[in-house]
């Protein structure tokens, strides 16, 4: 499916090799930084999810893409074929419907039906400069300076609203929400824009792609509810624990499914960290230690050193600079690191 995925938006960053949600995030922070770090200017944000987008896709509007985006003819009856006589029933308790086929939906869990939705999506916005997608998510940005030209976003929403009808797609509006960045002295007005005749409220923070983003660039609530869910999961340490499970298993458990939750998109937000922030996440790790050595121990220090593990402050600064590195070696997210000085 190589001459699919070659046609695919530039700015799509799901299901691609090499690309993933933190790169999504790192583009759009990197993005916005640039633009207002001359002054006298501000971006507003949007963000657009649809509703049961798989479930929503068209079989007729999809092949049409497909031959659309100039694949191979050979591959259009296989895709046909893949999409087609489908059916579904319904199990409720011990009672099972009828059969019916469906004419829409990709089947979810495959990587063929993951990849078709890309297709399907992949002209939406695509006239936008600054956008970002991530499979159904769809984000875009409208720089404008103090002197209050005239914002476009409406028309870009319209166009959206548009491409929604032709494709029989449906914007979750409850998830579309608008956030002015901005570092000016004084007040933004909100934009008044709407989306299929209605007006999409304009936010303080918003939720994106699971990483908490203020309109001020701070981390505040991003970092409380990395806190909360990990120490949420720390009450599986205590009954493992009471349970007498060995403590390489307790390692083991914690390493895989509480820290990374405290290191989610840890670029985006590391070196933004005030040391209150730092020391709080660092917390969560001293939490699971004690419960993981109980009486064994004595120190977060000595911890540290019978676990093999670092702190997790100096764990995310070995982390950015790997993180770094691949950048530097990638074709596709080299643009996002500063230019390399150049020797005499």
């Amino acid at each position: 499916m190589e001459d699919i995925i070659n046609e695919i938006d530039g700015k799509q960053y799901g299901s691609r090799k090499k690309s993933s949600t933190t790169h999504y995030l790192v583009n759009l922070f990197n993005t916005v930084l640039s633009d207002i770090d001359s002054g006298g200017r501000f971006v507003n944000l949007c963000t657009i999810d649809f509703t049961k987008a798989f479930d929503r896709v068209d079989h007729t509007v999809l092949i049409n893409k497909l031959i659309n985006v100039v694949v191979r003819p050979s591959i259009i009856p296989v895709i046909s074929s893949f999409v087609s006589n489908r059916v579904i029933n319904t199990i409720f308790k011990q009672c099972v419907s009828s059969t019916i086929g469906i004419t829409c939906a990709v089947p979810q869990g495959t990587k063929l039906g993951l990849i078709l939705f890309l297709v399907l999506v992949n002209d939406v916005a695509r006239n936008v400069p600054r956008r970002w997608k991530y499979v159904d998510d769809l984000t875009f940005g409208e720089v404008m300076n103090a002197k209050r030209e005239e914002q476009k976003m409406q028309s870009i929403l319209d166009n959206v609203s548009l491409w929604c009808t032709n494709k029989y797609m449906l914007p979750k509006l409850s998830k579309c929400h608008i956030m002015i960045v901005s570092f000016l002295q004084s007040r933004t007005p909100d934009p008044i824009v709407t989306l299929n005749d209605q007006v999409i409220h304009v936010v303080d923070s918003m939720k994106l792609l699971g990483v908490i983003i203020q309109n001020d660039l701070k981390w505040d609530k991003h970092v409380n509810e990395c806190i909360y869910k990990a120490s949420k999961l720390l009450f599986t340490l205590s009954i493992l624990r009471k349970a007498k499970a060995p403590v390489n298993d307790l390692l083991c458990v914690f390493i895989t499914y509480i820290r990374p939750v405290l290191e989610y998109a840890y670029p985006l937000w590391h070196i933004s960290l005030t040391i209150i922030q730092r020391n709080r996440i660092e917390r969560v790790q001293k939490r699971a230690l004690r419960s993981i050595f109980g009486m064994d121990y004595c120190s977060y220090d000595n911890a540290l050193i019978l676990s093999g593990l670092s702190s997790l402050n100096t764990r995310r600064d070995n982390l950015m600079m790997k993180f770094g590195n691949e950048l530097l070696a990638s074709k596709l997210f080299r643009d996002i690191c500063f230019p390399l000085s150049q020797s005499r």
